[in-house]
């Protein structure tokens, strides 16, 4: 026979099984929710990595300055609609084989992607 206490309340096999299955439901709320939250915590990164707001814009201009390491083109361009009124400004170029052919004077066309307040050229050919 067990000892109790004087203020401890007896217990029948009812309550005893009752604590038992609460535990039980507890521990899986808690693994639910934990897997819950990796879920949407790994989905949410995956898709902010696919959302992109670039934006991608004609360019026609004339080629004023060719950087020596090929990394920068300084256009005397024309008005650029949505974007921005013509003039002359130096850009950078994502690869600097989208300048091989081309020199100093030559009236070119092509392509601007704008991303989070840069400006990068991506195409660019003689017109």
């Amino acid at each position: 026979m067990k000892l109790r206490r004087e203020n401890q309340v007896p217990r029948t096999k009812f309550q005893g099984r009752l604590e038992v299955r609460f535990l039980k439901f507890g521990s899986w709320i808690l693994v639910l929710g934990i897997s819950w939250f990796m879920v949407v915590a790994l989905t949410g990164c995956g898709h902010k990595e696919e959302k992109s707001s670039a934006k991608v814009y004609d360019i026609k201009g004339k080629i004023m300055a060719i950087r020596p390491d090929k990394e920068g083109v300084t256009l005397d361009h024309e008005d650029i609609p949505g974007l921005m009124k013509g003039m002359k400004m130096e850009f950078l170029v994502e690869d600097a084989r989208i300048l091989e052919g081309l020199q100093v004077g030559d009236q070119v066309q092509g392509k601007l992607k704008v991303e989070s307040g840069s400006q990068m050229i991506t195409e660019l050919k003689k017109r």
